[in-house]
């Protein structure tokens, strides 16, 4: 199993989430949804429009990069367990006979590789994805 998640090539710290920076614009990702709120509702409530708006476009853009991710894992034989809203969870998917696929970690790398450029292709972003460690920060055990 490996957890993949996304960062950027060059980080800049929003809200304590990472932003992707853009390369040219190869392809427009579909809008991200509209928010039903507003300006004056979410002002009573306490909201800044503004933030929410970006991050509402934010969590969009990082959903596109993700099932680009999904996707070209799946077209190279990896199969997609967990999406989550930095990444995924994914592992080397099944032979022809059921059998789990251990892949190494020079051929996830390589496959990495090709999920950023399949996102700067489609996307236009210059993302870099790297593996997580799926134990906990504690060195202990999740059981």
């Amino acid at each position: 199993m490996f957890a993949i998640c996304l960062v950027a090539s060059e980080p800049v710290l929003l809200g304590g989430a990472a932003a992707f920076t853009a390369a040219s614009v190869i392809a427009s990702p579909p809008s991200p949804p509209s928010d039903t709120c507003t300006d004056a509702e979410l002002i009573a409530g306490g909201k800044n429009p503004l933030f929410r708006r970006f991050s509402i476009t934010y969590q969009h853009k990082e959903t596109c990069v993700t099932l680009i991710v999904k996707d070209t894992l799946t077209k190279n034989g990896m199969a997609t367990r967990v999406l989550c809203h930095d990444g995924l969870i994914a592992d080397g998917g099944l032979d022809r006979l059921g059998r789990p696929i251990d892949r190494g970690i020079g051929e996830v790398h390589t496959l990495l590789r090709i999920c950023e450029q399949a996102v700067k292709e489609q996307m236009g972003y210059c993302a870099q994805l790297e593996l997580k460690p799926l134990t906990p920060k504690s060195g202990g055990s999740f059981e």
